[in-house]
């Protein structure tokens, strides 16, 4: 009866409702501020990082208009060109070339920014400078005929940034390197004599930017397929950052000077521009969180709000009650060598002991490695040289009957048929025996094949019917010798059984990078139980030509070329078989 009474009094209801209005107004007024300042500061503190911007993009284009000058003096030069380009000179043409290039190249390479950025020149002639008394990581040879110079020879009247994880000397090893090139050439429509090379180490890129970032700014240089170039946040270095991407094309596209991205559940305020003779963006990335936890201290806010509310309504308490009174957050290492890792090197850090440890331990992984990679070399070569045993050993069972069906074609009087059936075995006999490579061309198999197929004929008959297709781009690739022979033999005698007659097409093509060569034939075709055991089963019948047989042509193409590369088989019990061999495609060389 009494706190009913008391909760009906004037007192008590102006009381709640002044806390609830005090609190709440309060709470919407922090709010509110809060807000409208955190979009004010933002605003503020990304235009305050413009001027960062723009001095980035002027230093960045000032080293580009420094480059396109050094380019275009030794271009011009005539010892740059001399260099280059000449062959064996007297010594006295030689010094003067020397000192003249020397001479130039200390012109055109201005004093300022430039101390840390390396400069090579390479010829056609094979001729090389480096700057700095660098040495080269590799030869001109190698060099020149890398994706790097090809890039800068296939467009010789442009200046080309490209990326690399290692620059090409001494100095810039083991660091990732922005390399410019340009080819050297008299004129615009002359073959180019050489290339320069100017190379800029990650770390001389960032000193460009790293005076503008602190713990709130990030700031980066991507390429134009989102690759992290360089930036203040090293473990960034060559990842890919697509969103950012994506965010800073949208942007430069509607012409913003800004905008707000979230990343990882962070908001962050994005700045973006792209350096179109680089074909690069400079992305600055402010933290939001972090400038705003700065500005705000956000427990001394809700105290002080606290506070100033309970100093509020115990005057407003203290006014109502005397204005009512007359009314009331190395182990695991080993073991994931254990598991089967052996590519897990330890660390060379911390005390002494430590450090001796790690060395010990990395030198028994790699002299495990050494011992792995030995024996797998070992046996590599055993099988290969099994392999050309067996390709060597022509059948003589085979020679005997060969040189019996041509005893009786002599006796028969068919003469030349009889000729030709000589010529053919003398072919098949010479490629088979008398050359010692391994490799011949597909016209060159393709021929034994067909005086194979030839002799197969005089001596069974030609119910068996062999066409080819031969793509002309294939006849001088390269092939293993005898690689196709063994799937015609096989599907001569094995895949014709009871039928009266039957074909055989063989098909050689290329696919992209692979030689593709198919045996396909229309005859019985085999049981689907029975295909894995083709490459286990060995077939030693009498009329086969020689010891490879199918089942170890599959090991002879791994073997060569990789475990990427092989023999397929695919067949349809009484429709036939196709025998699919897929090679790396190359060009035959003596």
């Amino acid at each position: 009866m009494h706190t009913r009474q008391k909760s009906n009094t004037l007192f008590f209801k102006l009381s709640c409702i002044i806390t609830i209005s005090i609190v709440t107004v309060t709470i919407l007024i922090t709010y509110i501020i809060v807000n409208l300042s955190e979009d004010i500061f933002i605003h503020t503190y990304t235009d305050s990082q413009k001027q960062a911007m723009k001095q980035i993009e002027s230093d960045l284009y000032d080293y580009n208009e420094d480059v396109v000058s050094i380019i275009n003096s030794l271009s011009n030069n005539w010892a740059a060109r001399m260099y280059l380009s000449e062959g064996e000179m007297s010594s006295q043409a030689q010094f003067k070339v020397n000192y003249e290039l020397q001479k130039a190249i200390d012109k055109a390479i201005p004093s300022k920014n430039f101390h840390d950025v390396s400069l090579l020149l390479i010829g056609r002639n094979g001729a090389t400078y480096v700057n700095h008394s660098d040495l080269l990581l590799s030869s001109a040879k190698e060099i020149w005929g890398s994706t790097l110079s090809q890039s800068a020879l296939s467009h010789p009247n442009q200046v080309i940034y490209q990326e690399a994880s290692s620059g090409l000397t001494s100095s810039t090893k083991n660091e990732s390197v922005i390399i410019t090139t340009k080819a050297l050439a008299a004129s615009d429509n002359a073959k180019p004599y050489g290339i320069i090379y100017i190379m800029m180490k990650e770390s001389t890129l960032s000193s460009y930017y790293d005076y503008f970032t602190n713990d709130t700014i990030s700031i980066n240089i991507m390429n134009h397929n989102g690759r992290i170039l360089s930036s203040n946040h090293k473990s960034e270095l060559n990842t890919y950052k697509l969103p950012i991407k994506k965010a800073a094309d949208s942007m430069i596209a509607r012409q913003k000077s800004y905008d707000a991205i979230k990343q990882n559940g962070e908001l962050l305020t994005l700045m973006s521009s792209k350096l179109n003779f680089y074909d690069y963006y400079i992305n600055i990335i402010i933290h939001n969180g972090q400038v705003l936890s700065k500005l705000y201290n956000i427990p001394q806010i809700i105290g002080l709000c606290f506070l100033i509310s309970s100093t509020v309504l115990i005057v407003v308490f203290f006014i109502v009650h005397t204005t009512t009174g007359p009314l009331s957050t190395l182990a695991h290492k080993m073991s994931a060598i254990r598991k089967g890792d052996l590519s897990q090197h330890a660390d060379i850090k911390g005390s002494k002991e430590v450090q001796e440890l790690a060395i010990t331990y990395n030198k028994m992984l790699d002299s495990i490695n050494e011992q792995m990679e030995t024996i797998r070399t070992v046996e590599n070569e055993k099988r290969k040289a099994e392999i050309h045993s067996l390709q060597m050993q022509i059948n003589p069972h085979y020679i005997y009957n060969t040189l019996t069906s041509i005893k009786w074609l002599i006796w028969q009087g068919d003469t030349d048929k009889s000729t030709h059936t000589i010529d053919a075995f003398i072919k098949l006999l010479h490629d088979t025996i008398s050359k010692s490579s391994e490799f011949i061309t597909v016209s060159e198999e393709v021929e034994n094949l067909k005086n194979y197929i030839f002799i197969n004929n005089t001596r069974y008959g030609d119910n068996i019917r062999v066409h080819f297709s031969i793509n002309e781009e294939t006849t001088g690739a390269s092939i293993p010798k005898l690689i196709l022979q063994p799937f015609v033999e096989n599907a001569f005698f094995h895949a014709f059984n009871g039928y009266d007659n039957g074909n055989i097409n063989i098909y050689i093509t290329r696919k992209e990078n692979d030689l593709i060569c198919e045996v396909i034939d229309n005859g019985i075709g085999i049981p689907e139980d029975k295909l894995p055991g083709l490459f286990q089963e060995s077939d030693h019948s009498k009329e086969h030509f020689s010891g490879i047989g199918v089942n170890n042509v599959n090991d002879r193409i791994k073997l060569l070329y990789g475990e990427s590369y092989g023999v397929q088989i695919r067949s349809i019990y009484t429709k036939g078989t196709t025998v699919t061999l897929t090679l790396p495609f190359q060009e035959f060389h003596q």
